[in-house]
């Protein structure tokens, strides 16, 4: 098991060792009949993050936690671990929050290209840089269709 972690002067990998897998892997080695590993949460998923994303998720920086933060939950949600069904829980109540808030920022403000301007002008609407892909995603949605919303009802 050296592959897993070359620090290890062992081809064994010791009982106890803490190494970082990906989710396919770590789903295959913690099979219920077979556990030949316990999971343990990325610290993003963790308690105190999910206190302070239930607190107020606008001002959370999800693209730094992680590349695709609602993604990975989801798939990690397929992991045997006690953990999960709070993250699950939590998800829905986080982005609802945070397309609100995109929501809000974007009809106070609707010639902004992104809501970076909104920002600058409100203080603490969610920022452009701090959005999951899939926020972005969303918002970019969002725009368009307000736009040609717009647009269809001028004619």
């Amino acid at each position: 098991m050296r592959f897993l972690d070359p620090s290890q002067a062992s081809t064994d990998l010791p009982a106890g060792s803490e190494i970082e897998l990906p989710i396919w892997a770590a789903r295959v080695l913690s099979k219920q009949k077979r556990a030949f590993i316990s999971i343990k949460m990325p610290k993003f998923y963790g308690e105190g993050y999910r206190e302070v994303l239930k607190a107020d998720p606008t001002v959370v920086d999800l693209n730094k936690m992680g590349p695709q933060y609602y993604q990975s939950a989801l798939q990690m949600c397929t992991l045997p671990s006690a953990e999960m069904e709070k993250i699950s829980d939590s998800l829905p109540d986080i982005l609802q929050k945070r397309v609100i808030a995109m929501a809000d920022s974007y009809s106070l403000h609707r010639d902004v290209k992104s809501t970076d301007e909104v920002s600058n002008q409100m203080g603490n609407m969610l920022k452009f840089h701090h959005m999951d892909p899939l926020e972005l995603q969303i918002f970019n949605d969002s725009k368009a269709a307000s736009e040609d919303l717009d647009d269809w009802l001028k004619v």
